[in-house]
C-alpha cells in the first residue's frame, strides 16, 4: 500500500532529521491501516507530541512489524487492559488463544502492559529458561523505577489468576530497569525493549548494564524512530542513545 503524500512528507522529514520535536499532524483527514491496525490523527499524534502516552494502537501496530522471529510471538495491549479491567472472561480466554494461534508454549512472549496510577507502559518479556527445564522466566522491563517491585508485583498476581499462566507460579519473575526515560517515553521504550527482546531475549539481563543504554535518549529520539517504522510500514533498527 502506497504512503499518502502527506504522510510520506512527514515520514521523510523524520528520517532526515529535520524534526525531532513534536510535530502534530492533525491533517490527517482518514484513518490508515497499519499491519492491520487502524491508525488515525489521535494515534499519530499520541506519538509525536513529545508530552503525551503512546496510545496503544502504535505499539499493536509496532509490534506487528516487528517481524518475529520463529518462536516469538506478541501479545495485543488489549490483553492486559481486558484482564485488569475485567478479569479472565471467557470472551478475553477465546481472543488470546487466536492470537496465540492455540499454543501456549510459545519459546518467548512479548506481553505490552499498561498500567493506571499513574499511567505507565511496560513489557513482560516470557521465555523458556535455560536453568529449569520445562520452566520460564519472567522479565519486567520497566524504564522508571521508583525503588519497589509494587508495580511488578501486582502484574505478576494478576498474570497468575488465569488459567494461561497459572502453572507459572513457581517461575522466576525478573525485573530489569533504566533510567533513561525522556517525560512520558515509557511507551517509546517498550517499543525499544520489543525490539531488543526480539533480537535476543538472552541478552535482556546484561543489555542495559553496559554501554550505550546506560546513556539517556535524547527527546524525540525514540519517537522518530518509531514514526518512521509506523509510517513506513517496515522495521528499522533503533538509534542508540547520543
Amino acid at each position: 500500500m502506497e504512503t499518502p503524500r502527506s504522510q510520506q512528507a512527514f515520514l521523510d522529514a523524520h528520517i532526515s532529521g529535520k524534526s525531532t520535536k513534536s510535530h502534530p499532524i492533525g491533517d490527517f483527514k482518514d484513518n490508515i491501516d497499519i499491519a492491520g491496525v487502524n491508525i488515525g490523527s489521535d494515534e499519530i499524534n499520541s506519538l509525536t507530541e513529545e508530552n503525551d502516552y503512546i496510545d496503544g494502537a502504535i505499539l499493536d501496530a509496532f509490534m506487528r512489524l516487528l517481524n518475529c522471529k520463529e518462536g516469538t510471538k506478541c501479545i495485543s495491549t488489549n490483553f492486559f487492559h481486558s484482564l485488569s479491567m475485567h478479569g479472565w472472561t471467557e470472551s478475553l480466554q477465546d481472543e488470546t488463544l487466536q492470537m496465540l494461534e492455540g499454543s501456549t508454549d510459545w519459546p518467548v512472549l512479548l506481553i505490552p502492559i499498561y498500567t493506571t496510577l499513574p499511567n505507565h507502559w511496560t513489557l513482560v518479556v516470557r521465555q523458556e529458561s535455560e536453568s529449569r527445564e520445562g520452566s520460564f522466566d519472567f522479565f519486567f522491563l520497566d524504564s522508571l523505577h521508583n525503588g519497589n517491585d509494587r508495580r511488578s508485583q501486582s502484574v505478576k498476581n494478576l498474570f497468575l489468576s488465569t488459567d494461561l499462566f497459572e502453572q507459572s507460579r513457581n517461575d522466576t519473575w525478573k525485573m530489569i530497569t533504566t533510567t533513561h526515560q525522556h517525560g512520558v517515553d515509557c511507551g517509546a521504550h517498550v517499543c525499544l525493549f520489543s525490539y531488543l527482546a526480539n533480537e535476543d531475549p538472552k541478552d535482556l539481563q546484561t543489555i542495559f548494564e553496559d554501554d550505550p543504554y546506560r546513556r539517556r535518549f535524547s527527546p524525540g529520539q525514540l519517537r522518530g524512530w518509531i514514526t518512521s517504522v509506523i509510517l513506513g510500514r517496515r522495521m528499522l533498527k533503533p538509534p542508540l542513545p547520543d
